[in-house]
């Protein structure tokens, strides 16, 4: 009885240990596979970065012919000659020259206050003015952005000019189209207008994009290029040339 108790305690033992041992076998190779490093078959991410540089180029090269074509509004404040019709409006009507208010409020500093009604809508207009400088009336020089002081003047012709300016413009004519050998080199190509040059020169020369083109480009990994004997089968230069599935007969 006592010895077949002690077979079965060592039974038991050995059930025992080959469990445990089985169980730090299957650890082992859990932690084994986890610390292998995860890779995916694809595109070299050489290829890809190449890629994303010549989009950046091809995208700086598309800003500079929609902001050639497409010109920025110019403000409406501008084109009406909103400074001096608030001359007009503040120089009191003692002269029947249209003004609305009994005093007039062009001074500098009206009724002991510094700076006054004109030092409020020049600054205003000083700032606000800042966001138009790439508007059609500012290029051209036919909407004046500078002057900002209260006149008591109507005359206006800022509109009119402007309209003369798109009517005899036309299409614009200055956006040339850029080769692939334009856009890696940064060349930029004969007869481009001022925003045109104005953005290609900042993604060439400031952004250096085409730069970055040039060094994705000079790093790209060698191609493969299989060796085929002149006396190989059609199947056997499928094989050397590592053509998935391939094989002969």
């Amino acid at each position: 009885m006592v010895q077949a108790m002690r077979k079965n305690a060592g039974n038991i033992s050995q059930l025992f240990f080959l469990a445990a041992f089985l169980a730090l076998f299957a650890l082992a190779g859990v932690n084994a596979y986890a610390a292998a490093p995860m890779t995916a078959e694809g595109c070299d991410p050489l290829v890809e970065k190449a890629q994303e540089a010549r989009a950046d180029m091809r995208v700086a090269y598309d800003v500079a012919v929609t902001e050639e074509h497409l010109e920025k509004p110019d403000s409406t404040l501008a084109t009406t000659c909103f400074n001096d019709l608030s001359g007009v409006m503040a120089g009191g009507n003692t002269n029947d020259d249209g003004g609305v208010f009994s005093g007039d409020f062009t001074s500098a500093a009206p009724s002991g206050e510094p700076g006054g009604l004109r030092s409020d809508i020049q600054d205003s207009l000083q700032a606000f003015y800042t966001g138009f400088a790439d508007a059609m009336g500012a290029d051209s020089g036919l909407v004046d952005y500078t002057n900002t002081a209260l006149t008591n003047t109507a005359t206006c012709n800022e509109t009119q000019d402007l309209w003369t300016q798109v009517k005899q413009g036309g299409v614009e004519q200055g956006v040339p189209n850029a080769t692939l050998k334009d856009l890696l080199t940064g060349t930029l190509p004969n007869g481009a207008n001022t925003d045109y040059t104005n953005d290609w020169n900042t993604s060439s020369g400031t952004d250096q994009l085409n730069l970055k083109y040039q060094n994705a480009l000079a790093a790209q990994p060698a191609a493969f290029t299989p060796t085929i004997p002149q006396s190989s089968s059609f199947c056997q230069a499928m094989i050397a040339a590592n053509i998935p599935g391939a094989g002969c007969p």
